[in-house]
C-alpha cells in the first residue's frame, strides 16, 4: 500500500517538456518565517510551540504573532499578516551519498493561506544585555566609567522597559508639506479656545478686540468752525453704544474686579450677553488651562494664578453627589419629571443640590463661614501642584470634607422639602387604588 502511495506521488515524465504530478488534498499553510532557522524547534517556540500554533491555525486568525525571544516577557511580537494564496509545497530530495544521483520531486501539500511578517523588526527591548562582561569600556571617561558611575562599582543594566511601542510597524512613505495649509476664516480662528497646560511657562498674551466690538473714534478732519466742531463732539457721545460694545465693558470691568470666572457666572453677570457674543471677547482677552484647580475657568491674560498666593481664592473644588442624592435625580428623570438644573449662585451659596455627577465650585464664592475660615488659615505651601493648588494635601482634604457636610445639610432640607411638596400634591390630586399618587408635577428643587 505504501508503494502504491509512493508511486502516486512521484513525477511521471512523458516526455521533456511535460511533468504529470499527483497533487495530494492534504491543505497546508505556509508560513514565512523571517529568519534563517537552523533549529525547527526554536523556530516553532516563537510562534507558540508546535500545539499552540495548530490550535491558532484552526481558527484563521488575520494576525500571527511571532516572538524572537519567547523566555522573554518583555519581547515586543512581531505581526504576521494573513493573505489568500495558492500554491505546492515540494520535497526535493536524492538517494543518500549519492550527490550525483537525479533528485526526486513530490508533492507533499496544497498551499491555500500563508502568513508573511513584512513589519520591521526592531521594535525590540532586551532586558539585560548579554555581552556586557565583554564589552570594552576603557574608552570612557573617568567619571562615566562603572567603578565611578554604578553604584555597585560594576556595570548594571538599566532595565527600563518602554512605555509605549509605535502602533505602525509597516514603513509609510510620507508626503512633508513645504509650507502649512493656510488658516481657513477669521471667525474659525476666533472661536477656538486658547487652552495651555498646568505647567507651561509662557501665557498667551491678550489679542486684538474684533472690530465689530471696538467703539468708533471721532473723526480727526479739522472742522469749519468751532461752533461746528463742538456739535460734531456731542453727536459723537450722545450715541448709544451696540450690544456688542456694552458686552465689552461689562466684560472688561469683570475680568478688572477678578482675573478668574465660569463661562456661567459670566453669562448671569452680562446682561443681554449670549455664548456666541463672549466668545470672541473671551478668545482675545482670556486663556484657560487644561488641568489643575484652575480648570475651564477664563483667566485674564496677563494673569498668573501659580505665580502669588492671590491664585487660591480663585482655585476651584470638585464635589460628587452622593448615591442616595443620584438615585434620586435618576428616578426623577426616568418617571418623565427631570430636575431643573440649579444656578452656580444656588450651588455656592448651598441652597440646592446638583443634579450633575461632579460639580467645580469656586472657593471665593463659596457663602459658608467654616470654609473661608479654613482657606484663610490653610497653611501655605512652597509652590502650587497640579491636583492641589495653592493647598496642601491635607487641607485640602479639609476643604473637601467641609464642602461635603454643608451640601449634607441641603440634601436633608431639599429632601424634606420635596416630600412635604409631593404630599400635598399628593392630598390635592386623586390617588389610583394601589395608593399612588398620580399627580403630575414639575420637580424643581425648594431653595432656603
Amino acid at each position: 500500500m505504501l508503494g502504491d502511495q509512493q508511486q502516486q506521488h512521484d513525477v511521471v515524465e512523458e516526455d521533456s517538456d511535460i511533468v504529470q504530478v499527483e497533487i495530494p488534498r492534504v491543505s497546508a499553510v505556509a508560513i514565512h518565517f523571517p529568519g534563517y532557522i537552523r533549529n525547527p524547534d526554536r523556530a516553532l517556540e516563537t510562534l507558540g510551540g508546535e500545539a499552540a500554533l495548530s490550535t491558532a491555525l484552526q481558527n484563521n486568525p488575520s494576525l500571527l504573532r511571532l516572538r524572537l525571544r519567547p523566555a522573554d516577557q518583555h519581547s515586543h511580537p512581531l505581526f504576521g499578516a494573513r493573505q489568500a494564496q495558492q500554491g505546492l509545497v515540494l520535497r526535493i530530495s536524492r538517494p543518500h551519498g549519492q550527490p550525483d544521483a537525479e533528485p526526486k520531486v513530490t508533492v507533499a501539500a496544497m498551499i491555500q493561506a500563508s502568513y508573511s511578517f513584512d513589519g520591521l523588526a526592531d521594535y525590540q527591548f532586551v532586558g539585560a544585555d548579554s555581552l556586557l562582561d565583554r564589552r570594552e569600556l576603557s574608552h570612557l571617561a573617568g567619571n562615566n566609567a562603572p567603578a565611578a558611575a554604578e553604584p555597585f562599582r560594576t556595570p548594571q543594566p538599566f532595565l527600563l522597559v518602554p512605555h509605549v511601542f509605535s502602533r505602525i510597524d509597516v514603513p509609510v512613505a510620507f508626503a512633508f508639506r513645504d509650507q502649512a495649509p493656510a488658516k481657513e476664516s477669521e471667525p474659525d480662528v476666533l472661536s477656538r479656545k486658547r487652552i495651555v497646560s498646568f505647567y507651561e511657562a509662557n501665557l498667551p498674551p491678550a489679542l486684538p478686540l474684533p472690530s465689530d466690538y471696538v467703539p468708533a473714534q471721532a473723526s480727526q478732519q479739522p472742522a469749519a468752525s468751532g461752533e461746528q466742531l463742538t456739535a460734531s463732539f456731542q453727536q459723537v457721545h450722545q450715541q448709544q453704544p451696540s450690544v456688542k460694545q456694552q458686552v465689552l465693558q461689562t466684560l472688561q470691568d469683570l475680568l478688572a474686579a477678578r482675573p478668574a470666572w465660569p463661562l456661567e457666572l459670566l453669562l448671569d453677570e452680562i446682561p443681554g450677553s449670549t455664548q456666541v457674543l463672549l466668545q470672541p471677547l473671551l478668545h482675545a482677552l482670556c486663556y484657560q488651562f487644561k488641568t489643575g484647580p484652575w480648570k475651564q475657568l477664563y483667566l485674564r491674560c496677563g494673569f498668573d494664578p501659580r505665580a502669588s498666593l492671590e491664585g487660591r481664592a480663585y482655585q476651584q473644588i470638585a464635589y460628587r453627589w452622593p448615591m442616595d442624592w443620584s438615585k434620586a435625580v435618576k428616578a426623577a428623570k426616568a418617571a418623565g419629571h427631570p430636575m431643573k438644573p440649579p444656578t452656580l449662585k444656588q450651588l455656592h451659596s448651598f441652597s440646592a443640590m446638583p443634579i450633575s455627577h461632579t460639580t467645580h465650585l469656586r472657593l471665593t464664592d463659596l457663602h459658608d463661614e467654616a470654609i473661608q475660615q479654613l482657606i484663610s488659615l490653610a497653611p501655605v505651601p512652597p509652590g502650587p501642584s497640579e491636583a492641589y493648588g495653592w493647598f496642601t494635601y491635607a487641607s485640602s482634604q479639609q476643604l473637601q470634607q467641609a464642602v461635603s457636610m454643608a451640601f449634607s445639610k441641603t440634601l436633608k432640607r431639599v429632601q424634606e422639602q420635596l416630600r412635604q411638596q409631593q404630599g400635598q400634591e399628593c392630598v390635592e390630586q386623586q390617588q389610583d387604588p394601589s395608593g399612588t399618587c398620580v399627580a403630575s408635577m414639575d420637580v424643581e428643587q425648594p431653595t432656603a
